[in-house]
């Protein structure tokens, strides 16, 4: 797959037609920024969640704005919602939920047309504030009475606190069967049985650590706080939040981290007063990628398979295509009627290479790298790419010379190819 530059309409281009040939001359193909239109332009959006071109943006004082056309445009979709404070939304499946401050949660079956209540267990005067899903379980992180829980899609709810000393729930992620709740002043809690028991998990972080937000990437574990009782404000568990310590090289430290997402080996942050932050290295550097983006205080990211999108506070939603800022490009054009891994190009190749798969249906897939001796390098991809065709640019300049192997899986599906570094 050739590598698609994507130019915005409004950049200065001329096109010169020499048959049989077309060049495209442009003065500007850096990646930029981009407002979306409608009323959400003006808010402040505190959660934004994705499923395939449906964007939902959650704000404070005016519920839930809803875009069908991949971020352009939005509108309101809050028919059923008492509650117009939403500082979360999250989507499992087919259902989307609503966290309110104070009126506990509600579910849409139907894509935001409609909403109701769900709200057993004495959530209905609960505030919300995270999601998280891990299995058939579904976790909700609450600004006072800790963390509830449902298996069965908000039917019925049960608090899960023992052990957690802290109740006041900025933020939750899992990796594995581990969940992670980051907490307002209490740092970190771990559970590896489903929320029956936490156990703090704090070495390494700051005292009275207030946890904004958490991501997983790969097999590293992030944590984003806030300034003020220290200047680390990034960390990295790479065990299992046994140990923490910090990543912060290029972030400011005068600022405080809001929100993380993953796309692949690529891990983005938002910080409240100097945008949008990327590193490509498991958070050793992060570098900024504002091109555009007028508003620097960013309350929310979330991850399309083309778009990263950022809320901001009172200047509405932003997006930015992934294929120009990351090494994943995209193409979800054409027939495809099976799953391939295509064999990497150059090979042999010093040092990066590139992988293509194509893909029949929306997945869940992993990209994974592997020695001679079979153990597992790097996870490059571990995330749900809609139906299309993919291409992904590996960087090997931190290994020796030598055969590996790369696998996708997903969907009953897996294909291992090998390749060859030749340094």
């Amino acid at each position: 797959m050739k590598n698609i530059k994507i130019i915005k309409n409004f950049m200065e281009f001329f096109i010169f037609i020499l048959s049989p040939i077309v060049i495209l001359f442009t003065n500007n193909t850096s990646a930029q920024w981009t407002k979306s239109n409608g009323p959400v332009s003006f808010k402040s959006v505190f959660s934004i969640a994705v499923s395939g071109s449906n964007v939902f943006a959650s704000t404070s004082t005016d519920g839930i704005y809803l875009s069908t056309d991949a971020g352009e445009n939005f509108a309101e979709a809050n028919s059923g919602i008492t509650n117009n404070f939403i500082p979360a939304v999250f989507i499992s499946g087919t259902n989307i939920f609503a966290g309110t401050y104070g009126d506990g949660v509600f579910i849409s079956t139907n894509n935001g047309m409609n909403w109701s209540p769900a709200n057993s267990a004495g959530l209905d005067t609960t505030a919300i504030q995270a999601f998280i899903i891990s299995g058939n379980n579904i976790f909700a992180g609450t600004d006072a009475d800790g963390i509830y829980l449902t298996t069965n899609n908000g039917d019925d709810w049960s608090v899960v606190n023992n052990g957690l000393t802290k109740k006041s729930i900025r933020s939750l992620a899992v990796l594995g069967t581990t969940v992670f709740a980051g907490t307002f002043g209490g740092g970190i809690f771990i559970s590896s049985d489903n929320g029956a028991n936490w156990n703090e998990s704090n070495t390494g972080l700051p005292g009275s650590a207030f946890i904004n937000c958490l991501t997983v990437s790969g097999s590293n574990v992030f944590a984003g706080t806030g300034a003020g009782t220290s200047n680390n404000i990034m960390f990295m568990s790479t065990d299992n939040g046994a140990n923490w310590s910090e990543a912060t090289t290029g972030l400011s430290i005068n600022t405080k981290i809001n929100s993380l997402v993953v796309s692949g080996s690529n891990i983005f942050t938002a910080t409240a007063g100097n945008g949008v932050f990327l590193s490509t290295d498991n958070g050793t550097n992060w570098n900024e990628v504002n091109d555009g983006l007028t508003s620097s205080f960013i309350l929310s990211l979330a991850i399309s398979d083309s778009y990263l999108f950022a809320g901001t506070a009172g200047s509405g939603v932003w997006r930015r295509a992934l294929s120009e800022i990351t090494n994943v490009k995209s193409n979800i054009n054409g027939v495809l009627t099976e799953y391939k891994l295509g064999q990497n190009y150059p090979n042999p190749f010093n040092p990066s290479t590139k992988i293509n798969f194509s893909l029949p249906e929306r997945s869940f897939i992993s990209l994974k790298i592997f020695n001679s001796l079979g153990e597992e390098i790097e996870t490059l991809l571990n995330e749900e790419f809609e139906k299309g065709s993919y291409e992904y640019e590996w960087n090997a300049a931190n290994l020796p010379s030598g055969i590996y192997f790369y696998s996708l899986a997903g969907n009953n599906f897996t294909s291992v190819k090998k390749m060859t570094l030749l340094k």
